[in-house]
């Protein structure tokens, strides 16, 4: 994945956003996914995480969303 780079040498400026179905796994699935984008964004809003990433760690938390919550999150966007 070829990213443009803005900011920072090696850096992206990153705006993350998901929504997770409603079903009754839908909470903990929420609950980690939070977790997860926190471990590398600033919380924003409700779903809405930003902050500037390295290409290496968008791929790395974009591989453990896709890993752990395909099946949930209807969409993910890094911007």
């Amino acid at each position: 994945m070829s990213l443009l780079k803005f900011g920072g040498e090696d850096n992206m400026y990153v705006i993350l956003v998901y929504d997770i179905s409603g079903d009754e796994k839908g909470q903990k699935v929420l609950t980690k996914t939070h977790k997860l984008c926190k471990k590398y964004l600033t919380h924003v809003q409700n779903s809405v995480f930003e902050g500037e990433l390295s290409e290496a760690q968008i791929m790395k938390l974009h591989n453990e969303l896709n890993q752990n919550y395909k099946k949930k999150i209807r969409f993910c966007y890094f911007i």
